[in-house]
């Protein structure tokens, strides 16, 4: 029941970002024109959160169609079955990935609990009874909807949309590495970047990684790698280690079409 228990969290996190202002647009060229307010939203969420900031390699193609088309039917129709397709496909990955499972804290037998709730199947309540996931259907869907959107879809797009199959960790943590001091220190676009006093100009995205996902346009993804060929590799290991893995993570967002990095607020 450790997911029920965290969905608690996550309600916690959309009142918050609620009063605060801070909704999913996916809109492009809405994004766009507000590169300003959406680096500010990042900022106050990392700041009102206290959280971390992560860089994924991501599959947008994944993402715009399989995750989303499945997501609004359920949302919006309450056709559940794209969904739980999705779900089994993520209960096989985890199984062949247990390092992943680990990390997820997510597995095939969890993931059968979280059919149940969204199916009605397990009982579920978000607030001790008021409302619960089991009853007529129409009344029902909201509290399904909600637990849908909250820590399912984070687990789901870092499954399904954060390739595990590539060459390199298909993620970097930009707030407590090593790595950051060391890039900071001779950056002030980088640091920029990662602090958010600067944004980013691709799309947010309407179901995120954690508190609030964006994504780098190929134009983002040149400069910081621009960037980082300015900067002399680290000497210590694991620094070297990570510094090259974040280059490979870019030359992979930069060769692929379907491949770009994703700055997640954790």
């Amino acid at each position: 029941m450790w997911r029920v228990v965290m969905k608690s969290y996550f309600s916690f996190v959309l009142a918050a970002l609620t009063f605060f202002h801070i909704s999913p647009v996916s809109n492009s060229a809405s994004i766009r024109a507000s590169d300003n307010l959406v680096g500010e939203g990042f900022r106050r969420e990392s700041k009102v959160m206290g959280a971390d900031v992560v860089v994924h390699l991501f599959n947008i193609r994944i993402y715009r169609e399989r995750i989303l088309p499945a997501y609004r039917l359920f949302l919006k129709r309450d056709e559940a079955e794209p969904l739980i397709a999705l779900l089994r496909e993520c209960a096989q990955d985890l199984e062949a990935n247990p390092q992943l499972s680990d990390q997820l804290l997510w597995s095939k037998e969890s993931i059968e609990e979280d059919i149940g709730l969204l199916t009605g199947t397990a009982y579920y309540s978000p607030d001790e009874g008021k409302t619960s996931n089991q009853g007529e259907r129409q009344k029902t869907h909201k509290v399904r909807r909600d637990y849908a959107r909250g820590l399912l879809s984070s687990d789901i797009l870092q499954v399904l949309c954060v390739p595990h199959d590539r060459r390199v960790n298909p993620e970097q943590d930009m707030t407590n590495s090593r790595l950051v001091s060391y890039l900071f220190a001779r950056s002030e676009l980088i640091e920029h970047l990662f602090t958010f006093r600067r944004s980013v100009r691709g799309d947010r995205l309407e179901l995120s990684i954690g508190e609030s996902t964006q994504l780098f346009t190929k134009e983002d993804a040149e400069e910081f790698n621009r960037e980082l060929t300015k900067i002399v590799p680290p000497e210590d290991p694991e620094l070297r280690s990570e510094y090259d893995n974040l280059r490979e993570m870019l030359k992979l967002a930069l060769e692929d079409p379907d491949l770009t990095l994703a700055l997640a607020v954790t």
